[in-house]
């Protein structure tokens, strides 16, 4: 009977249980043991690399060695980019009794920049200013569709570049993507889309403070691709909509504030069938200078929801209302309220209330704060 084993998914590439966006050719695989008897210690281990239809790339034999993470994969000359990869890993222990196999995959994301095969498409040169793009496509036999990744990159600033909607719902879970970088330098990241994929009529949409680049790879069970990217002549756009101004054109300020107006928000335009014949072809406007980021890498890590506040108190003082959630944080506030067509709003960020708790401690230059213009008398 096998007595050691490794623990399901476990199994990492570059540290990652189904790593996405791998841009190396000598990828780090480990894995975690458990055992049902002890005292129980691993002596070889042996890993292997297929194809998504089960070819054997690269097999590496029994390996006489305790190793668990950091093992190095040498794997230049099989590795495509975009390309979905299986592997497993079996290991020995002490009396060469050998585990059952435990399996996973990675995908794999670009080796060289010249790799990354869509337009970049270049905001205007105004800071803190917004543009809304869009393109509605077919899909056909949705039910023989094997994977469906979708890779978007951009360069960085001091708050959010981009925002991407498939078929009116976020890709992805990131809420700052990708953060401050060089001017020269862009990151990428990549969401696994195969279930928000439409028979027939889809649209993929992106919201963009800074130069931003997409591609929607899409493989059947036959092997037939298909790819959607971000292409000068084939996508429409509109600037600014509801964001009429985004963050200070300070270096170190920037993204401190929003100013919002509902009132040009426009609605559905994240799904199929929207009316778009008021908005511009992105062709039209397409850059002398066409070329994209000089440095093109993943971004693994991103901030992310992990955990959600509800105020612990709330106290009203002549025309201000209190917030208190309780505890100091990095995150922003979610909120429905019903006002008037034109009416707006000002919500101002502070760690600790002062004189007499009348007034917020709001400290430095540059505040944080958030303006919303009603559009209608409803909820909002």
């Amino acid at each position: 009977m096998t007595v050691m084993f490794i623990v399901k998914n476990s199994l990492t590439c570059e540290y990652q249980h189904h790593a996405m966006g791998v841009h190396t050719y000598d990828p780090v695989i480990g894995w975690t043991l458990d055992a049902d008897q002890h005292p129980c210690f691993q002596t070889a281990y042996q890993i292997v690399v297929c194809d998504i239809h089960g070819a054997v790339l690269f097999d590496t034999g029994k390996v006489c060695s305790s190793n668990q993470y950091g093992i190095e994969l040498h794997l230049k000359g099989l590795l495509q980019p975009m390309t979905k990869y299986l592997f497993k890993a079996r290991v020995w222990d002490q009396d060469d009794r050998c585990s059952e196999w435990e399996d996973s995959w990675f995908l794999t994301g670009f080796f060289k920049m010249r790799q990354w095969c869509a337009d970049w498409f270049k905001i205007s040169n105004c800071f803190g200013k917004i543009e809304l793009f869009r393109k509605e496509f077919t899909v056909e036999h949705t039910d023989e569709i094997q994977d469906a990744f979708l890779f978007f990159a951009a360069r960085g600033e001091k708050m959010n570049s981009c925002a991407i909607y498939l078929n009116g719902q976020r890709a992805g879970n990131s809420v700052n993507f990708p953060g401050a970088t060089e001017y020269f330098r862009a990151f990428y990241s990549c969401v696994d889309v195969r279930s928000m994929l439409n028979e027939g009529k889809n649209a993929l949409a992106f919201v963009a403070t800074e130069i931003t680049s997409l591609i929607l790879k899409i493989v059947y069970k036959s092997g037939e691709t298909k790819q959607i990217c971000t292409e000068y002549e084939e996508w429409k756009y509109i600037q600014n909509g509801p964001y009429t101004q985004i963050g200070y054109e300070v270096p170190m300020c920037r993204g401190k504030f929003e100013i919002y107006d509902a009132r040009n928000a426009c609605p559905g335009w994240t799904m199929p069938d929207f009316d778009d014949s008021a908005w511009s072809p992105y062709g039209e406007k397409k850059p002398v200078l066409s070329w994209g980021p000089l440095f093109l890498e993943p971004q693994y890590c991103t901030p992310q929801i992990q955990k959600s506040y509800k105020p612990v108190n709330i106290i009203r003082h002549q025309d201000c209302w209190f917030v208190d959630f309780g505890k100091n944080m990095s995150g922003f506030i979610s909120f429905r309220l019903k006002g008037k067509p034109g009416q707006t709003i000002e919500i101002k960020y502070a760690e600790k209330r002062k004189d007499n708790h009348t007034r917020a401690d709001i400290t430095g230059w540059f505040p944080c704060f958030l303006k919303y213009t009603f559009a209608s008398d409803d909820y909002e």
